[in-house]
């Protein structure tokens, strides 16, 4: 073993001064070599850190190990070589080094669980993102799971003194490690504010290596890919429906996927790289390769080729430049080819070299119908491919209007050779996908016993350009960037870019022979008829509500005997729409009713039979109806439910109103009842049921026959083809329509002191007589100009009757309770207050007042006598005005002059009175003039 030369300790320190320099590590004191862990300030620390660190010892074999935290890793320098060392200085040696890396750790450690604790803080307090924040704006992506809150950082000014710098509205992405737990934050402020022009920044100390964030939920079986940031990470995400795990840098990205790779072994990984083609080394594709590698995955980076985007290098600028379209294309050619085992720099190259041919086909060449997997045997050549299914086309990806419930559109014939479309949601090809499956085969899709899995992949790769909207329910759908369309389970009417599918059950939309048939056969007889006419013409409104209405719902009962002809009227108003046939019942449970209600949004619910419905709820149900939005609901795994919304119109009929409905059951009536659903007389007179003329039939019951086996054999045409004229139709043009013949209506019926209970109603009612005119000028009814309108005032005018004039029916119900409280109660619980200390007089047992003859009238005769009340204040309270806010009582009958005002501010219509027998108390008065008043 040669000799080594000895060297001094001067010398040593000066070696490992140069060794730190070299390295990077600045340090400007003499260095420690007693073997103790030393830290020391480097430039940019704030107060009270010190970032740079080393352990030194002289002895054996004189070695340094040294870092500097965020910049520098663990470095070591012998001034030795191994090789000249004694086997005990080689032990020694070791030791030492191992001893310098565990210190190292432990520190780090410690930095790293305490910026955990104070990422846990943040992420605790901040808020959910807005989706208008100027980054996700900027860089056209949604917050998913990001949370905002303001972010404080330490900086140096220009005079080198640390300050504490406050960035509001910072986006905060969370960093997980593979156990689930919050590590660190990456904070992206809203501009560049940082030194060097950067807008992201993580916590200090904060652990990184081997942490992600997920955006989606990775599912065995299916693509997990993996990115560098945020934005990219979004727009994948978007443009495929794939889970993303976001490495935060490229350097990151080899970790993560072994990280990934251990935690969802069954997903399939695909790197998807930055293109740094412009930086030495392109260190983006480099390190995706690499993590490629490691865990036999596929990678890609974007290719730009064809967009002659010279400066862009993510996905998120691909997205940006080419569309969501290109994104998911070329991704989807990356999953297609092999696991990594040769370098390849981009998505095209998979379409351009086409290593192996597509793994799945329909219809291949010199085979049968039928959706076939080609597998590739050891030397990567394509075996003879297998029959899984009969032809399953995939023609477009779905998803809601909000971007949100992905799902594949299937189309296939069943043995029977009916073409079947159906819908597959996204959430079905968790795990084994066996209810995705099930949904196929129940459809009548023949597949393969041992292609059960193969099926179940290939609908979770697929990856059609086209996409389409889904819609739960019937009606109106909200587009982004303006456009009108109206979905029906027969597809869409209207311009809304792009398909729309009904995924739901409305058997209702049925069309039999045409609008000109319909017309001549059922519209024709219901001129004349002024029930028959408003019936139908509420079918041709309620698809205006939404348009132009300020209601959500509201309705309409007809009332009448049995066989008076009520149902006839809810068949025709269905015919418009669709089968007669298909009409429901009030016989459902209130979620039921809701699901219809959902059902027929933005058209007629036609409800038959009132007394089917359980009187108790009878009430909630009808206000469930014409709210437009179910209840909120809690989900079993917590949270709330999505809720269904609606809009449109129902017709209703039964024997009974709804208010009597309610009230047999002991309930009670409120005001709003009468107001939301209508209630209108089905019968024009006894004699004539339903009808107003005959148009020439022998009698009513012949009318009826007839217009029943019309709608059976014509019905469902003219909706479509009224959808068609409103989308047509100017959005001001069809508003000023239907303002002036509403203006021209409430002047007609209704006087300027009418309540706004009454205008709601009016309005309602001059919709209708709207709609009928619009569609009767498009040539749709076969009735006179005028009828509808005429129709509707008639009808309207009847309800005004019915329900006691134009003032609110509140006040009419608070008025009626105080009359029949005196009515029920005025000699058993009023004792006469000339007799009240008559011994000989009768008991008052539990008594409410005292009632007087007037003093005016005392002396008159018995004809001519006036009666007043004068009641206890708490009896008034708790039971004349039970069920109402006494001081609504109190104002309104003083404002009619039924109540006499004390002219206590804090006790209105109370007033002091001597009692005979009892002394001075205080009263409510009810004057004679309220027992006298004819109507309420």
């Amino acid at each position: 073993m040669s000799k080594r030369k000895p060297l001094s300790l001067s010398e040593i320190a000066r070696c490992f001064h140069e060794a730190m320099h070299t390295a990077g590590v600045p340090i400007d004191h003499d260095i420690d070599l007693s073997g103790s862990l030393v830290r020391f300030a480097v430039p940019g620390d704030k107060k009270g850190r010190k970032d740079g660190w080393y352990q030194a010892h002289a002895d054996g074999n004189p070695t340094v190990c040294f870092g500097w935290w965020g910049h520098v890793d663990t470095q070591s320098v012998s001034l030795f070589d191994a090789a000249t060392l004694s086997e005990e200085d080689r032990t020694q040696h070791a030791k030492r080094i191992e001893a310098a890396k565990q210190q190292r750790r432990r520190e780090e450690m410690q930095r790293h669980n305490k910026a955990a604790g104070i990422a846990a803080t943040i992420w605790s307090k901040a808020s959910p993102a807005p989706s208008e924040a100027a980054y996700l704006l900027r860089k056209g992506i949604g917050p998913y799971s990001l949370r905002v809150a303001t972010w404080h950082k330490w900086l140096q000014d220009d005079n080198g003194k640390w300050i504490e710098r406050l960035f509001p509205g910072a986006l905060l992405v969370p960093l997980h490690n593979a156990k689930g737990e919050l590590r660190n934050l990456q904070a992206i402020l809203p501009a560049k504010d940082l030194p060097g022009g950067r807008d992201k920044d993580f916590l200090s100390g904060g652990e990184k290596a081997s942490c992600f964030h997920v955006i989606g939920i990775p599912e065995a079986g299916r693509p997990l890919l993996v990115c560098e940031g945020y934005a990219t990470g979004a727009s994948l995400h978007t443009a495929t429906g794939y889970a993303v795990a976001l490495a935060f840098d490229c350097g990151n990205l080899k970790a993560v996927a072994l990280a990934l790779h251990d935690k969802w072994p069954d997903a399939v990984l695909l790197i998807a790289g930055d293109d740094d083609r412009h930086t030495e080394g392109n260190p983006g594709a480099t390190k995706a390769r690499e993590a490629a590698e490691a865990i036999g995955g596929r990678w890609c980076v974007p290719d730009f080729a064809e967009h002659n985007e010279s400066k862009a290098t993510d996905f998120n600028d691909l997205a940006n430049f080419a569309g969501a379209v290109e994104v998911a294309t070329q991704i989807e050619a990356a999953l297609m080819l092999p696991t990594c085992s040769a370098p390849m720099t981009k998505a095209s190259d998979a379409v351009a070299s086409k290593p192996a041919p597509p793994r799945f086909s329909l219809n291949p060449q010199g085979m049968s119908d039928g959706l076939y997997f080609t597998e590739l045997d050891r030397e990567g050549n394509a075996k003879a491919p297998r029959w899984i299914a009969a032809p399953l086309d995939i023609p477009a990806l779905t998803r809601a209007s909000d971007g949100t419930g992905w799902g594949v559109l299937c189309v296939f014939d069943d043995s029977d050779h009916v073409t079947h479309r159906i819908v597959i949601p996204a959430e079905k090809l968790r795990g084994d996908g066996l209810e995705a499956l099930g949904m196929l085969l129940d459809q009548g899709l023949r597949v393969s016993p041992a292609g059960k899995r193969l099926l179940v992949e290939y609908l979770q790769i697929a990856m059609p350009k086209k996409r389409a909207r889904i819609a739960k329910r019937t009606g109106w759908q909200d587009i982004k960037g303006g456009g009108r369309v109206f979905v029906l389970p027969s597809g869409a009417v209207g311009v809304g870019g792009e398909e729309w599918i009904y995924d739901n059950v409305a058997e209702h939309f049925q069309v039999a022979g045409s609008a000109a048939e319909w017309r001549e056969h059922v519209g024709s007889l219901c001129s004349g008829n002024s029930r028959l006419l408003f019936a139908v013409a509420s079918a041709f409104a309620a698809p205006l509500m939404r348009l132009v209405s300020t209601e959500s719902g509201g309705g309409f009962h007809w009332r009448g005997e049995s066989s008076c002809g009520k149902t006839l009227l809810l068949e025709l108003c269905a015919s418009v729409i669709g089968s007669p046939t298909k009409i429901a019942r009030w016989n459902a449970t209130s979620v039921g009713l809701e699901g219809l209600a959902a059902a027929y949004s933005d058209s007629c619910l036609c409800l038959d039979e009132l007394r089917m419905v359980d009187p108790k709820q009878a009430a909630t149900a009808a206000y469930a109806l014409t709210s437009g939005q179910d209840r909120a609901r809690g989900r079993a795994e917590g949270g709330l439910r999505a809720r269904s919304s609606w809009c449109g119109l129902i017709q209703s009929s039964g024997e009974i109103s709804l208010s009597q409905h309610v009230e047999e059951a002991g309930g009670k009536n409120h005001a709003g009842q009468d107001v939301r659903l209508c209630d209108l007389p089905a019968q024009v007179s006894p004699q004539l049921g339903v009808f107003d003329v005959l148009h020439n039939e022998s009698s009513s019951k012949a009318l009826h026959g007839k217009l029943s086996r019309a709608v059976r054999k014509y019905h469902g045409a003219p909706f479509p083809v009224w959808l068609k004229i409103i989308v047509a139709t100017d959005d001001v043009e069809l508003a000023d329509f239907v303002y002036a013949v509403t203006k021209r209506f409430e002047e007609d019926v209704l006087s300027t002191d009418a309540s706004g209970q009454a205008v709601r109603v009016a309005s309602r009612f001059a919709l209708v007589a709207a709609a009928g005119e619009l569609a009767t000028q498009h040539g749709l009814t076969g009735w006179e100009k005028g009828e509808s309108l005429q129709a509707a005032g008639r009808l309207f005018k009847e309800w005004l009757a019915s329900r006691g004039g134009q003032g609110n029916t509140e006040d009419r119900d608070r008025l009626r309770q105080v009359r029949l409280f005196l009515e029920t109660h005025g000699d058993g619980r009023f004792t006469e207050w000339n007799r009240a200390t008559d011994d000989h007089a009768p008991k008052t047992l539990n008594r409410a007042g005292y009632r007087r003859i007037t003093p005016e009238t005392e002396h008159e005769s018995a004809n001519n006598k006036r009666t007043e009340y004068l009641i206890l204040p708490e009896v008034f309270r708790s039971e004349v005005c039970k069920g109402f806010d006494p001081a609504s009582v109190v104002r309104l009958m003083i404002n009619k002059c039924y109540m006499r005002d004390g002219g206590e501010a804090s006790r209105p219509g109370q007033v002091r009175e001597t009692v005979p027998g009892i002394g001075r108390i205080r009263l409510v008065h009810i004057l004679p003039e309220f027992l006298e008043a004819e109507n309420d």
